[in-house]
Parts: structure tokens; C-alpha cells; sequence
């Protein structure tokens, strides 16, 4: 196992040599989503559906602001979102314990 380990990345590495810093960043992403398939849970599956790939892909500091409502058919606030704080948590997440 550990010499197949060895021969798959010697494999990549001689592959990515030469490629464009672009190139690298799609694989460096690529990567990263092999990784993060290991711990998505099956029932968020819908993150990967075409819509929220879409909402995904709007980069950080683009000048349109995001529509409101891209997940409203897909999740709902629950109704306890609204209830009171417990006693003290506003003041740890603010820093100030007691």
C-alpha cells in the first residue's frame, strides 16, 4: 500500500510540473473538494445541486451584492432562532466573562 501511496504521488507531481499557476490553483481545488467529500454528510447533498454551486461561485468582494433568498426554498429558520439568549452567552461571545 505505502509503495502505491509513493508511485500515485510521484505520478501527480511529475504530471503538474510545468503547469500554469492557474492550472495548479483548479487542482489545488479539486483537491480540496476530493478531501471534503470524505466528511460531507448525505443528507446536505443539496449543497452540491447546480443552484448553490452557482451562489458558490460568486467571488469574495464582487460588486453585485447577493440576492436575497438564494436558500429559502431549501432551508427555514426554526422558531426557537428567535428566542432570548441564555443568561451570560452574549457576554462570552463578546468576550466578557463573568
Amino acid at each position: 500500500m505505502l509503495d502505491s501511496v509513493s508511485h500515485y504521488k510521484n505520478e501527480l507531481l511529475s504530471e503538474i510540473e510545468g503547469l500554469s499557476a492557474e492550472k495548479l490553483r483548479e487542482i489545488l481545488s479539486f483537491v480540496c473538494l476530493v478531501k471534503a467529500k470524505e466528511v460531507i454528510d448525505p443528507s446536505q447533498s443539496h449543497y452540491r445541486t447546480k443552484k448553490w454551486q452557482q451562489a458558490g461561485n460568486r467571488k469574495f468582494g464582487a460588486k453585485q451584492p447577493r440576492p436575497v433568498g438564494l436558500a429559502k426554498e431549501i432551508f427555514q429558520v426554526p422558531p426557537e432562532f428567535f428566542d432570548e439568549l441564555p443568561e451570560g452567552l452574549l457576554d462570552e461571545f463578546e468576550g466578557r466573562s463573568g
